[in-house]
């Protein structure tokens, strides 16, 4: 798979608003590194639900069938501040399954998009509330931040 693919509304309204206050008050710990030379970046949440964590798979399953198949590896949130720089890096062997969970949708000039390095050229899928995307995590990508606002991403991932 060296695709990304788009999925709008994987959440209803309510869901989309339940998912927002599951995570805006969780343990957040300091950021990862993208890569070895790199300084860490944003914070952190693993998600250690069981209940959490199959909601969102089976959200992941409804667009993706396939990937039922395959057990995921780790379930977390990033959390990025307003003006955060995150760096591109890949994910690895790795399916990768972004949702993008915030309120309502922001306007364009916030920012926000996952920029993906394809071919010598970006592109970058804009967040979307209720928005899920997939993709070949050996695929160059990172996070934009928004400028006004907390940036929080789940990222679910599967081996390839």
């Amino acid at each position: 798979m060296r695709s990304i693919e788009v999925f709008d509304n994987v959440f209803n309204d309510i869901e989309n608003q339940k998912v927002f206050k599951a995570i805006i008050n969780g343990g957040y710990k300091y950021g990862e590194r993208d890569n070895l030379e790199d300084l860490p970046t944003g914070m952190v949440m693993e998600l250690t639900d069981e209940r959490f964590s199959n909601f969102l798979t089976e959200k992941i399953f409804s667009c993706k069938p396939d990937l039922r198949k395959k057990k995921f590896q780790r379930a977390y949130v990033n959390l990025f501040t307003p003006n955060e720089n995150p760096n591109f890096h890949n994910d690895g062997e790795t399916i990768t399954c972004l949702f993008y969970v915030m309120p309502t949708e922001l306007a364009i000039n916030e920012g926000g998009e996952t920029q993906f390095y394809v071919d010598n050229s970006i592109t970058g899928i804009l967040p979307k509330p209720k928005r899920l995307v997939i993709f070949d995590g050996m695929i160059l990508h990172k996070a934009t931040c928004f400028r006004s606002y907390p940036r929080y991403t789940i990222a679910i991932k599967f081996p390839a």
